[in-house]
């Protein structure tokens, strides 16, 4: 199949499944990352021209996230997988892996959640930044 159907195909792939009864609308929570609900989705982000270049750049995402509890307290782990599939340089490939994991707390006023955020150096060779990374999140 031609790189371009798959793309294609690939732009349609959208999957959300809510877990138990929600305070906020759906569209609310697919840009919340405080909120308790799992799902997997598939991006592609495409840039026909790069900054000062003719050449352009086409990036496959994969996210899951997934809630769960410890405890009492809610908690949020997200994983992201990103797979170039055009680049300038010619390189294809899996990128580095981000694993980002928030504890999330609801009060009066709203909710707010803190965590940590960990880039994993797995890409490959060419596409990888070669270094571990951690940090805070909230």
């Amino acid at each position: 199949m031609k790189k371009a159907h798959w793309l294609a195909i690939l732009n349609l792939v959208w999957l959300d499944a809510p877990l138990g009864a929600q305070e906020q609308s759906l569209q609310s929570q697919a840009s919340d990352p405080t909120a308790s609900f799992m799902f997997f989705q598939m991006k592609n982000f495409y840039s026909p021209n790069l900054h000062n270049s003719d050449e352009a750049q086409n990036i496959l995402q994969f996210r899951v996230s997934i809630p769960y509890q410890i405890g009492t307290v809610d908690n949020i782990a997200r994983l992201t997988l990103p797979y170039a599939t055009d680049t300038a340089s010619g390189y294809t490939g899996f990128q580095d892996i981000t694993v980002f994991n928030l504890a999330a707390f609801d009060r009066p006023w709203g909710r707010y959640g803190v965590g940590a955020v960990a880039l994993l150096p797995t890409g490959s060779a060419d596409l990888a930044a070669d270094k571990w990374g951690l940090g805070p999140a909230w």
